[in-house]
C-alpha cells in the first residue's frame, strides 16, 4: 500500500463540516449566503443534506468550505489538527 494514501471516512468529513458551521454559531441561512458570496450556490436543504450525509458532497464544495471556515483540505477529510479551522 502506498504510504501517500490515506484513508478517510466520509461520515467524518460531513460531521466536521457540520461542527464548523456549528462552532461559528452560524444557521444554514448563515452559511447559504455566505457560500453565495464564495460564489457556490446552494440551498438550505442541500446544504443540510451535504451535512448530514445524505447526499454525496462534491469536491468544489469541500475547497470552498476550507475558505469559509478557515481550515485546510487535510483538516476537513482526514481530520489533521496541524492545520485547525481559523475561526
Amino acid at each position: 500500500m502506498n504510504n501517500y494514501i490515506e484513508k478517510w471516512n466520509y461520515t467524518d468529513v460531513t460531521t466536521r463540516i457540520k461542527a464548523l458551521r456549528k462552532k461559528g454559531n452560524h444557521s444554514l441561512t448563515w452559511a447559504c449566503m455566505k457560500l453565495q458570496e464564495l460564489d457556490y450556490i446552494t440551498s438550505e436543504s442541500t446544504l443540510c443534506k451535504y451535512e448530514n450525509g445524505r447526499i454525496t458532497i462534491p469536491l468544489e464544495f469541500i475547497v470552498i468550505c476550507c475558505r469559509l471556515y478557515g481550515c485546510s483540505v487535510e483538516y476537513l477529510l482526514f481530520g489533521k489538527e496541524n492545520n485547525p479551522p481559523l475561526h
